[in-house]
């Protein structure tokens, strides 16, 4: 077994904690029992115990009426991350190079947790003023940064991380958390249920896309900041902690250029 061929402990004991959430929440004896693994968990071994079990997730299929190893997992994972959180809280986050594709990521993050917060006082304000309930669904109608920020992560940050690292199944659920929030957006723009139901999906929406804020910052981005460098510099044959190759830090709407067909470009 992999596990043991590594033996990396923090992560066998990890993915033990996971398997265990796969039933349901556990108690306080069995969390006491991980908790100094749990309380010290790196982004890196997060990130290696996600790869291992969601890897192994069966596919499902709506034709033979199952649902998909991603869905049956996303409850025990928003659980586990909540566990590890004191270890990924103590870890300083990296420095991105200006106009990487990272920084420009994350600086829309910033943007999203800004609004979100606007949302939330509207939502505040609304449930006694129906001029701000359609003033709250305007907002929320209007917030087309969500959406842009997903794209450019499936289609720029994604593949460069599946390309450049073999622990990347995490990506799988980031994608259906996102479809996740953004169906609650747009339930939520149309307006059409009645209130108990506008509050369910708002709530919804605020915890899936914020949670996605966390991964993001605190899991995904750190451990592909050192894929990606660690990629570019075995291509160009540059010591550590010096800059990587391009594909570290140029990016377009359509997807990264390798460093061929940047040097295609700039030829022309």
């Amino acid at each position: 077994m992999e596990l043991i061929r590594n033996g990396n402990k923090h992560v066998a004991l990890l993915v033990e904690y996971l398997g265990l959430l796969e039933g349901g929440p556990v108690s306080r004896e069995v969390f006491d029992r991980y908790d100094s693994v749990l309380s010290s968990a790196t982004a890196f071994e997060v990130n290696e115990a996600l790869d291992i079990v969601l890897s192994e997730a069966p596919r499902g299929g709506k034709a033979a009426g199952m649902v998909s190893g991603i869905e049956l997992w996303k409850l025990p994972v928003a659980r586990f991350i909540r566990s590890v959180s004191r270890g990924l809280d103590a870890e300083a986050l990296p420095s991105y190079p200006n106009d990487s594709l990272l920084a420009r990521l994350e600086a829309e993050n910033c943007t999203i947790e800004a609004e979100m917060r606007v949302i939330q006082g509207l939502a505040r304000e609304a449930r006694s003023s129906e001029t701000k309930h359609g003033e709250l669904r305007g907002r929320i109608a209007g917030f087309g940064l969500l959406r842009h920020h997903y794209v450019a992560l499936q289609n720029e940050l994604f593949p460069l991380f599946e390309s450049t690292s073999p622990r990347h199944a995490c990506v799988k659920l980031m994608w259906a958390l996102q479809d996740d929030a953004l169906g609650f957006q747009n339930r939520l723009a149309q307006g059409s249920e009645d209130e108990p139901a506008f509050l369910k999906a708002l709530g919804d929406f605020f915890l899936t896309a914020g949670s996605l804020i966390y991964r993001e910052r605190r899991i995904l981005f750190p451990v592909a900041f050192r894929a990606i460098d660690a990629s570019g510099r075995a291509a160009d044959g540059a010591p550590d902690g010096l800059s990587a190759s391009p594909l570290a830090a140029f990016s377009s709407l359509t997807g990264s250029l390798t460093p061929n067909e940047l040097e295609a470009i700039f030829k022309v």
